[in-house]
C-alpha cells in the first residue's frame, strides 16, 4: 500500500493583515493556506489513501465555509480521505457534526469506529480525545489485515505539553508498520516508521524550514518526506557596519535568502551612522525583493556618546543625549544640531 501522511492543516487559521506590505499580498497568502489540501489532491498521486492525523481545522465557531469545502473536496476525492481529530477540531466529534465526515472518499476514524480497511492494509486512529495506549495495543493484536497504520494527534516529545500522550518507545512497541503524528509542525521521523508529518504551509516566523508531507510505501518499507510549501519563513541576523546602508543590506539578505517569494524577517545588529537610512526605507526596499519582510534596528550608533557629553558639558547636546529615548530621533536631532554649531 502507498500513503500520503499529512497533518495541521489549520483550515481558517487567522492572519494578521497589518504583516503583509498590502491587502493583495495578505489575500495571496490566506488563499495559499486554504488551497494547500486541495492542490495535493488535485496532484496525479499514485497512492492508496491520504491519511490525516488531527487539527484539520483551527478551531471551533470557524466560518463553516471551511468545514463545507473541505467535505465537498474529500468526498468526491478519487483516493480514499481518513482523518481523526485534534485537539484543535474535537468540535467535530460532536453528535451534531460526525455523520458529516462519513460520505463518498471521506472517512473520520472515531472511538466508535476506529478503523477502516483499504486492501491489505487496517488502518486505526484515534483523536487527542481518545487515545489510550493499551486500547491502541489491543486494536493492533485484534487486526486481521497484513499491515497496520496508526493515526493520532499530541506530543510524544515532551511531557510538558497538555497533549503529551506517551513516549516514543512505548509507540514502537505497539508494532504498526508506520505510526503516523499530528500537533508538532516540524516535520520529523522520530523513527523509521514513526514520523510527525508537519504542516503543509508554515503559519508564522516560528515554522522555519521546509514543509511538505510524509509519502509511505509499505510494501517496499519506505517513508520520505516530500516538500511541497509555496513559501518558506526565513529569520536572519546581519552585523553591519556604519557604512552599510541598503544597498548593501539587500545584498546580504540575497545571499542568504536567494527564493524571493519567500517571507523575511530581518534584525540589523551592530553599527550604524549617526544619520542613517531611514528603517522605513530599508523595508520597502526589501518589500520590492520579496513576498513579505519585516525588520528589527538593533544597531547602535558608532559614535561614542559619552565622549560627545564630555566635549560639550552643559550644553544643549548633553540634553539631548541624556533625555533621549528614540535614538534615531536623537541622531538626526545631534546632526543638526551639531551642523549649525560647527561641531565635528
Amino acid at each position: 500500500m502507498k500513503f500520503i501522511h499529512l497533518s495541521d492543516l489549520h483550515l481558517g487559521i487567522p492572519l494578521n493583515e497589518h504583516r503583509y506590505p498590502s491587502k493583495t499580498a495578505h489575500t495571496t497568502r490566506r488563499l495559499e493556506l486554504e488551497d494547500a489540501f486541495f492542490n495535493v489532491l488535485k496532484e496525479d498521486l499514485k497512492v492508496d489513501a491520504i491519511l490525516i492525523s488531527g487539527d484539520t481545522f483551527d478551531k471551533d465557531g470557524i466560518r463553516s465555509f471551511y468545514i463545507d469545502r473541505f467535505i465537498k473536496q474529500a468526498e468526491k476525492s478519487s483516493i480514499p480521505v481518513i482523518m481523526i481529530a485534534g485537539n484543535h477540531d474535537d468540535f467535530i466529534l460532536k453528535p451534531s457534526m460526525i455523520h458529516r465526515f462519513k460520505s463518498g472518499s471521506l472517512t473520520l476514524l472515531t472511538k466508535d469506529h476506529p478503523s477502516v480497511t483499504i486492501g491489505d492494509t487496517e488502518i486505526i486512529g484515534m483523536s487527542t480525545l481518545d487515545f489510550d495506549l493499551n486500547t491502541a495495543k489491543a486494536y493492533k493484536e485484534a487486526s486481521k489485515a497484513d499491515h497496520q497504520i496508526f493515526l493520532t494527534h499530541g506530543d510524544v516529545l515532551s511531557k510538558k505539553d497538555r497533549y503529551y500522550l506517551t513516549d516514543v518507545k512505548s509507540l514502537e512497541a505497539l508494532g504498526f508498520d508506520y505510526i503516523g503524528l499530528g500537533h508538532i509542525h516540524k516535520h520529523q521521523f522520530l523513527a523509521p516508521s514513526i514520523a510527525y508529518a508537519g504542516n503543509l504551509e508554515p503559519f508564522d516566523f516560528s515554522e522555519k524550514g521546509i514543509k511538505g508531507y510524509i509519502l509511505g510505501d509499505l510494501d517496499a518499507r519506505s517513508f520520505s518526506f516530500i516538500p511541497h510549501a509555496k513559501r518558506a519563513y526565513h529569520k536572519l541576523k546581519l552585523t553591519l557596519t556604519e557604512d552599510d546602508d541598503s544597498d548593501a543590506i539587500i545584498q546580504q539578505v540575497k545571499e542568504n535568502v536567494p527564493d524571493d517569494k519567500a517571507l523575511v524577517r530581518v534584525v540589523l545588529t551592530g553599527e550604524k551612522a549617526l544619520q542613517s537610512e531611514p528603517l522605513d526605507a530599508i523595508k520597502e526596499r526589501l518589500d520590492a525583493v520579496y513576498f513579505v519582510a519585516e525588520v528589527k534596528d538593533e544597531r547602535r550608533i558608532k559614535r561614542d556618546l559619552e565622549a560627545l557629553k564630555a566635549k560639550y558639558p552643559g550644553s544643549l547636546i548633553e540634553v539631548l543625549i541624556e533625555e533621549a529615548s528614540d535614538e534615531d530621533a536623537l541622531a538626526l536631532a545631534l546632526e543638526a544640531l551639531m551642523e549649525s554649531e560647527g561641531a565635528s
